[in-house]
């Protein structure tokens, strides 16, 4: 997975992208922490396009906020959706879970997990948060 941060405008937002080219989100192993926070943030939005969905049922991707030394899967989820659900090549921009656990202090991470441990046939995933400094 490839991942990289960019600043942009005044208000010092800033976009974290995790990307998956090809097959590499088949794979449980290839999904995990996309950011450590070095300084207090909020999410402000989350989106995310694929070329090919998977067929698996049910089959899709949860962005958790980690805190101290929670585990991949012991987060909090920041959106009220699954990723990885929608057409081919169609963006979703799920409704974001808001209040305090979209901020994020010094430490806490942003971590995507596979729901089902496998994403059979899913191609080419890109993964965007927005988040502003606080």
């Amino acid at each position: 997975m490839r991942s990289k941060r960019s600043t942009y405008g005044a208000a010092r937002r800033f976009s974290v992208v995790a990307i998956l080219p090809g097959v590499e989100g088949q794979t449980a192993i290839n999904w995990g922490k996309i950011y450590v926070a070095d300084r207090v943030c909020t999410v402000l939005s989350i989106s995310e396009v694929h070329e090919t969905l998977s067929t698996d049922a049910g089959a899709g991707v949860i962005l958790e906020r980690l805190q101290g030394v929670e585990v991949s899967g012991a987060g909090d989820a920041l959106a009220a959706e699954t990723l990885l659900t929608s057409a081919n090549n169609t963006p979703l921009t799920p409704v974001i879970t808001g209040g305090a656990v979209m901020t994020l202090a010094i430490g806490d991470r942003l971590n995507l997990i596979d729901n089902v441990a496998g994403l059979t046939a899913l191609v080419g995933v890109c993964i965007t948060v927005e988040l502003v400094e606080a």
